[in-house]
């Protein structure tokens, strides 16, 4: 049974709409109304599901007509001998046509989509080839072809497919030389038969790399990161220097639409070296394979790229084979069914049916229908060849994809017969050629916020705006958000001047405060039971202008709107990026904010969608076995003859698996942690729920006991697989006590589904209560014990920091005392009120009108003469400490509507239920609402939590992260737990996207659109790789322009344009690296004693030795290195080698870095040891410095170099660093286990933001905080510094940057470089080149977003001393004259916004952005990485910066445009342009820059470039296009405008993430409006 696109579907967005109504409580009737209308409307969240298909492949000749034309040896006949079918089985049309052109020698592109048989379109020629040389005995030992993959995954799918294929015949030879290759034979035999199931390795399979080397293989499996290792190690020189390297002939690329960017130029140089490095480089033949590199139009594209990535070898349009498709269907003759008919067949696929059964039924609508067919595939394509529904359906589909809904409609057909067809006919098959390869896409969107107008003129709209009109008169707008546990309204704002004011810029940058819409309620007391309470300011608000002042100013009027749109807020005193609690309810939250924007965070609104759809996912197979029984007897009393069908329907569960995509290492690994932890979280709830309902039948009245509830859940969380059973219990009570102690809106308790009761002292009276009051009270004040989990339990002494994090307030203890002694400690409690007010004076002043001196003596009762008292029946209290006590959780029971009879109440003000009733009063702190009777059934009948708490599939899930920033071995060991089903999701980023074996999977969820329509392919190519199953492929729409360009127009990315991949292969930074790889090759083979690992290579000898090298090297690798160098930087070799081995080149200072870490953890050692001596117990602490040293001089010299960018670093961006360990006592003794498996390297341009000191960082599941920016070695050494500051000319603001040399007291910097302002310097940027060092804390990563410092605009610069122009035209359009110019080795910069202060002595750094001196004292002191304490007290004011040089596009009008009008075009022309010339949006970015021409008028720049440093060649196709493209690349801009309707009535006047907004300009999205690029795409235009 597959999954049901419609049901799915509707389900997924019906939980969806449901979470968010559930989700966004807002504590105003009002405002909530209007909410639930607005997203009462599924059309604008979902689009789809969608229907796609494809046709068969056509066929073509078989290997037997091939071998009979002589294209094909004889041998095939050997090769098959196992399985001749396969001899007359017809090959694809388009694997026949690249047979013939690879053996008529050309260079071939296979571009024919997924699941085409790419692989043999390749392989079988090359097997051809070795045959042709084994029919003239010239097979030998030696290379013949060399298939490259871009991962590890894809290389053991093709050895699986390799041994099938060479079973039976020995004379071919095959190997895979990658990481996981073992060197010697008996631990290659080892590992092969414990990954194949004890089998022995066949004869021809070379299974180590000793194997390998000795006799090399002739058909060579690897990637290019191995490819780059094989030829720098001389020991792996026997593939291209030795006795058989002559061989060679083909290079094989797979997946080649990957080599693009940064990795395609890496790729294309490293083809390039190893052409120049064989000796019969011009027989070489390339062959490129890939299911997605655009169309027909793009042939000569598609060559180019080719050959620049296969080191300028010719490809014309003759190399280009594509697919054929089979659409020889005939109508004529054709039958109209009933459609209903699908639904009958569809019955018996699900039941696995018999062939009769399906002639039983068709023979039912028609009896003269016949087919010979013996099996089910062959009697449906039978059947379905001559419905016409099929030629409907056909022509319905033949151009594009559609919805469901309009393909019924126009077949005149129900939704459920479509897709029970669909079903159907994807099972039907015959001589190869399937009806119907279909696939579903489904698309949900991201809600943007909530924009309220305040005051009198009440109105709430989810679609982006600043303002709104009523009666003609502009109103203000504000974003909200709302207290997640009461719904009370904040404004996250700042004051500027005299108004409130909302800008995008602060929000990013968590400068915001808060001020809370006050509803007319008394706001003024503070409950003390809250833990850290804070002062506030009351504020009246014009809702019409905006105009705030502080509410106890004496003034007539504050401004002329009027009264009537004045409202009161409040704002916290003590401002912080972060609200911890509400000011209103007091409750607070233990993992962040407590406060809840209306824009869905992308990790929540992930989670929901993706549960849902994980639900959907079938976990039970279906088969019915159906047997007939004849019987001849006289049971009846008389000889009857009857037969009797008796049917067993089999339910066999199965594993449900999802596959979810996403586009950033970090947006993967967040997700992974925060998916985990919420589903398994609902699904803790669900089987306490569960566990309550079976103990709850054996409970009396009075509840159920904890303890046993806990015990029973510990059953069923170890029955479900949920935990292990040695954590079984502590996990339960934890479960349970984060439920009774939870303030969540939609906790089971707060949701009507438990209620945890004290069970009370019986008494006729207590104080001020009588009658059944005198319970209520008792339990309504016990309460207050469950609010910080203040409870002794069984478990109580097992539980570490880490588990009670789970249940408290940052796992702090928390407890209750009869008044407060220590006024320092938060964390203990005064039972009755001191000063202010708490909860329970509260709540028993509006039950009783009592003043506060009878209401303590009343409290003071009940807890001494009730809570104190030790008895079996109520009391409970236990004491912590002296005075300070916590409650015996045995005293309070469960009871549950399940197996009790309660009568639950809310509160018709704030929506809080209870049990509790006295005069029907609210129990909410400062509530003045009323209870009344609860009917859950219409309060609560769309509670999304309720529904999934007595609703959801009880079946586990364990997710795994799978990403770059995994280390080899942990990425390869998930993916095999995934395919064994071990793992049932899998959150990856890129890694996933290419053909990998991930088992059968029928479901995808990308948890972002993806970049290009390429991208799409690939990862909804992951589902439906079964022939006979259908895929759905569910996509969640983010906040950004990309984002929501596609999904309202969900075609263009299903079935949208692919473009070829496109780089330029002269980038500096990458040619430098490949000319130290080939250096440093030479240099090993010249010296092998001296090639093994970091320790060697940095032996003062060695490095002597290597630099004499260098400074003397040898002509023969002069020649080789000028031949593979792109001649457009072959000039600039010499320098670039000169630079290699110069004093302040990156060879010397890792040499330096190198032995100034051994020297600091030597020193460790020496006073380890001197501690030991006094009798320290240092011996595991000696040890791992030891051993650390040991792993230093062991790492391998390959990796180390990679990694230090000296050479080729595959996969990484170009200027990459580090986050690494600290050498801290702790750090060494937890975290380096950890971490030796990760890999986490950024971009600098990424790193200043993601790894800058405080920022946070997720990899498989724990959290890491940086700590220290990495010092250059030795005292002497420093950072690359640079002071800057930006023109404060308002028409300027360029940015002017000048070495740092010393502080100066002197401001000036210098004068402006464009207008010759004076600038002053605004702070001094480090270039952390060396990388960044963790914090010794690691935490374990569950829902908590990672914090990070922001990255600020990119400024433009220039180094007008380096740059190189390509492209510098004028052009006309409609009468405007605009600039086009194209650069490469252009200068950018880019500046972190926060402030560091920084310790120039050990690099440590913590932000701060209040204090704004130069210096500051750290008077608490701090430690440096190794652990010791810092003698240096001073730190130094800085930020984090990034100078780069890369390609530059200028599209300059001669005007001065103001910045919010500039800005605005510049994002629109990125849409645009990166739209229209198919170039992932993340690869090309802008800016903006002005020129004072001498006329004195102003230019604007608008400045496009490339990402990837060096450049990639992207915006330099800007400058190459001619007028029309231009013309054309505005057209596409100004479309991406207009197809929005944000603003007021669509005016304009805003942008939103359908049009200009996205992440990376946030700061921006206060001040670019759509209009602005509208106007002046439309005056250029005409």
């Amino acid at each position: 049974m597959g999954l049901n696109p419609i049901s799915a579907s509707d389900s997924i967005v019906k939980k969806y709409l449901r979470y968010m109504e559930t989700t966004f409580f807002i504590n105003d009737k009002d405002y909530m109304k209007q909410f639930k209308k607005h997203i009462s409307k599924p059309e604008h969240f979902a689009k789809g599901p969608y229907l796609d298909f494809s046709d068969s492949f056509e066929l073509g000749k078989s290997i037997n007509d091939l071998m009979a034309e002589g294209i094909l040896s004889e041998e095939f006949q050997k090769l098959y001998i196992n399985e001749p079918k396969l001899l007359s089985r017809s090959l694809y049309k388009h694997q026949e046509l690249a047979i013939r052109k690879i053996t008529d020698e050309l260079n071939l592109v296979v571009s024919t989509g997924t699941g085409s048989g790419k692989t043999e379109s390749f392989l079988l020629p090359i097997v051809n080839h070795l045959m042709k040389e084994k029919d003239d005995n010239n097979l030998s030992a030696g290379v013949r072809a060399l298939v490259v993959y871009p991962m590890n995954a894809l290389a053991n799918d093709q050895m699986k497919r390799m041994r099938e294929l060479f079973a039976a015949y020995p004379d071919i030879t095959f190997g895979a030389y990658t990481g996981e290759t073992e060197k010697d034979d008996v631990k290659g035999k080892a590992k092969y038969m414990a990954l194949n199931n004890g089998q022995q390795p066949l004869p021809n399979e070379k299974i180590s790399r000793n194997q390998m080397k000795d006799s090399p293989p002739q058909i060579l499996i690897t990637n290019y990161a191995m490819l780059e290792y094989l030829l720098l190690r001389p020991q792996d020189n026997v593939f291209f220097h030795g006795p058989h390297s002559d061989k060679w002939k083909y290079i094989v690329l797979d997946e080649a639409h990957t080599y693009t960017g940064a990795t395609g130029i890496e790729v294309s140089m490293l083809l390039r070296r190893l052409k120049n490095t064989l000796s019969n480089n011009n027989k070489i033949k390339f062959i490129l394979t890939s299911a997605t590199l655009g169309d027909e139009d793009d042939n000569q594209e598609i060559c180019d790229f080719a050959s620049q990535l296969c080191a300028g070898a010719k490809f014309d349009t003759e190399s280009i084979v594509r697919a054929f498709r089979y659409s020889y269907f005939n109508s004529k003759g054709s039958k109209k069914y009933p459609s209903e008919i699908y639904l009958e067949l569809n019955n018996l696929i699900e039941e696995n049916a018999s062939l009769e059964k399906y002639k039983e039924t068709i023979t039912k609508f028609d009896s003269e229908f016949t087919s010979k067919s013996e099996t089910v595939p062959n009697f449906l394509y039978d059947f379905i060849v001559q419905d016409n529904l099929y030629y409907e359906a056909r022509r319905v589909l033949v151009n594009e994809p559609a919805t469901l809904r309009n393909i019924s409609n126009e077949l005149s057909i129900k939704e459920t017969e479509l897709v029970a067809f669909v079903t159907v006919a994807s099972k039907a098959e015959k001589d190869n050629i399937m009806l119907l390869d279909a696939r579903y896409h489904m698309f949900v969107r991201a809600l943007e916020g909530a924009y309220l107008t305040l005051g009198c003129h009440k109105d709430l709209s989810i679609i982006p705006r600043e303002k709104t009109y009523v009666n003609g008169q502009e109103h203000k707008n504000y974003k909200i958000s709302v207290c997640r546990y009461c719904g009370q309204i904040y404004i996250e704002a700042t004051i500027e001047g005299s108004f409130l004011t909302q800008k995008k810029e602060n929000e990013a940058t968590e400068k915001n405060n808060f001020f809370m819409l006050i509803d007319g309620q008394n706001h003024e007391s503070t409950d003390e039971d809250i833990i850290d309470t804070e002062e506030e300011q009351i504020y009246n608000l014009c809702g019409k202008c905006g105009k705030i002042e502080k509410a106890n100013v004496l003034r007539s009027q504050m401004c002329h709107c009027g009264q009537a749109h004045v409202v009161k807020v409040k704002e916290p005193i003590d401002k912080k990026k972060t609200l911890k609690k509400c000011m209103s309810c007091g409750l607070q939250d233990t993992q962040g904010s407590v406060l809840r924007g209306f824009y869905l965070g992308q990790e929540a609104a992930a989670s929901v969608i993706g549960s849902s759809l994980y639900e959907e996912i079938p976990s039970i197979h279906v088969e019915v076995l159906e047997q007939t029984h004849h019987y001849e007897d006289d049971f009846f009393g008389s000889l009857t003859s009857s037969t009797v069908s008796v049917k067993d329907v089999i339910n066999k569960p199965t594993a449900k698996q999802l596959l979810v995509f996403s586009d950033s290492r970090q947006e993967a690994a967040y997700f992974a942690s925060y998916f985990d932890f919420t589903y398994n979280n609902i699904l803790r709830r669900r089987l306490f729920i569960e566990a309550l309902k079976e103990v709850g039948e054996y409970s009396d009245e009075k509840g159920i006991e904890i303890k046993k509830a806990a015990i029973r859940l510990a059953a069923l969380l170890e029955q479900h697989d949920i935990v292990e059973s040695e954590i079984s219990l502590k996990e339960a009570w934890k479960t349970i006590l984060y439920e009774i102690s939870s303030n969540d809106r939609n906790s089971l308790e707060n949701l009507g589904l438990v209620s945890f009761e004290y069970q009370g002292f019986v008494a006729p009276q207590i104080g001020f209560y009588k009658g059944e009051e005198v319970q209520a009270i008792q339990r309504v004040l016990a309460n207050s014990f469950k609010r910080d989990c203040m409870f002794d339990f069984p478990l109580a002494k097992e539980m570490l920091k880490s588990d009670k994090e789970y249940y408290t307030y940052k796992g702090l203890e928390c407890t209750m005392s009869l008044t407060k002694i220590d006024k320092k400690n938060n964390y203990c409690k005064s039972w009755i009120s001191n000063k202010n007010s708490n909860i329970r004076i509260n709540y028993v002043e509006k039950t009783t009108g009592n003043n506060k001196k009878e209401i303590n003596n009343f409290l003071e009762g009940v807890w001494q003469r009730i809570f104190l008292q030790q008895n079996q029946f109520y009391g409970g209290l236990v004491a912590k400490r002296p005075n300070e006590y916590i409650m015996d959780i045995s005293k309070f029971k469960i009871r549950t509507p399940f197996t009790h009879k309660m009568q639950w109440y809310i509160c018709d003000k704030c929506g809080k239920i209870t049990v509790n009733n006295i005069k029907n009063i609210c129990l909410a702190y400062r509530c003045e609402g009323k209870l009344t009777l609860c009917d859950f059934e219409n309060e609560f009948a769309n509670n999304h939590y309720r529904k999934q708490y007595l609703e959801l599939d009880i079946f586990p899930m364990k997710v795994k992260e799978h990403t770059a920033q995994l280390s080899p071995e942990s990425a390869k060991k998930y993916q095999e737990m995934f395919v064994k089903k071990d793992i049932n999701v899998l959150s990856c980023s890129t890694t996933f996207e290419m053909g990998v074996d991930v088992g059968e999977l029928e479901t995808v969820f990308m948890k972002n659109m993806p970049p290009t329509p390429a991208n799409y392919a690939q990862r909804a190519g992951r589902a439906g790789r079964r022939k006979d199953s259908v895929a759905y492929s569910l996509t969640f729409c983010r906040l950004s322009s990309h984002d929501l360009t596609y999904f309202n127009s969900p075609i263009k990315m299903i079935r949208g344009k692919i473009y070829p991949p496109k780089f330029k292969t002269e980038n500096e930074k990458i040619v430098k690296r490949h000319i130290n790889a080939a250096i440093l090759a030479a240099f090993w083979r010249a010296n092998t004693e001296l090639f093994k690992d970091v320790g060697t290579f940095f032996d003062d000898d060695t490095y002597t030795c290597l630099l004499d090298f260098i400074k003397n090297l040898p002509e023969l690798v002069k020649d080789y290195i000028e031949k593979f160098v792109p001649k457009e930087v072959v000039k600039q070799v010499k320098l670039w080698i000169e630079d290699l081995v110069h004093e302040d080149g990156i060879l010397n200072k890792e040499y330096l870095v190198y032995k100034n870490e051994l020297k600091e953890l030597h020193d460790l050692k020496i006073e380890a040891l001197s501690k030991s001596s006094a009798g320290e117990s240092m011996g595991d602490y000696i040890k791992r410095i030891d051993f650390y040293v040991e792993k230093i001089k062991a790492e391998n010299i390959l990796a180390f170099l990679s990694k230090k960018n000296i050479i080729p670093k595959y996969g990484f961006p170009v200027d990459t660093v580090e986050l690494v360990t600290s050498f801290d006592k702790g750090s060494l003794a937890t975290n380096y286990t950890k971490t030796s498996k990760l890999r986490l390297q950024r971009d600098l341009m990424i790193a200043i933001s993601e790894y800058a000191p405080g920022s946070e960082v997720i990899a498989d599941g724990d959290m890491y905080t940086s700590q220290y920016i990495k010092r250059p070695t030795g005292q002497s050494k420093v950072w690359h510094q640079y002071d800057f500051g930006i023109c404060p000319d308002k028409k300027c603001g360029h940015l002017n940057i000048k070495r740092h040399i010393a502080e100066q007291k002197e401001k000036y910097l210098q004068d402006c470089e464009i207008c010759s302002e004076k600038v002053y310097k605004d702070n001094t940027f480090i270039i952390p080149e060396y990388g960044f060092i963790i914090s010794p804390k690691v935490d374990k990563s569950t829902t908590k977003k990672p914090k990070k410092t922001y990255r600020g605009e990119i400024f433009y610069v220039g180094d007008k001393e380096e740059i190189i122009e390509n492209e510098n035209k004028e052009i006309k359009i409609n009468n405007t004259i605009i600039k086009i110019k194209s650069t490469s080795n252009d200068e950018l910069v880019v500046i972190n916004t926060s402030d560091f202060y920084v310790c120039d002595t050990c690099g440590y750094a913590k932000v701060d952005e209040k204090f704004k001196e130069e210096f500051t004292n750290d008077k608490a002191g701090h430690k440096n990485p190794y652990g010791k304490p810092c003698n240096t007290k001073r730190l130094s004011k800085r930020t984090l910066g990034h100078k780069f040089k890369t390609d530059v596009a200028y599209i300059s009008v001669r005007k001065f445009l103001d910045k919010e009008k500039a800005l605005a075009v510049v994002y629109c022309l990125l849409e645009g342009i990166s739209q229209y010339l198919g170039i992932e949006r993340n690869d090309i970015s802008g800016t903006l820059h002005y020129n004072k021409l001498d006329s004195g008028n102003w230019e604007t720049n608008f400045i496009l470039f490339d990402t990837v440093p060096g450049g990639a060649g992207h915006v330099r196709r800007i400058g190459e296009a001619d007028n029309i493209k231009i013309e054309r690349m505005l057209k596409k801009s100004l479309e991406v405008v207009k197809q929005c309707n944000c603003g007021e009535d669509s005016n304009g006047d805003s942008s939103c993430y359908s049009c200009l907004c996205n992440y990376y300009n946030q700061k921006h999205h206060d001040i670019i409006k759509r209009k602005y690029a509208i106007e002046f795409l439309e005056e250029l235009l005409g």
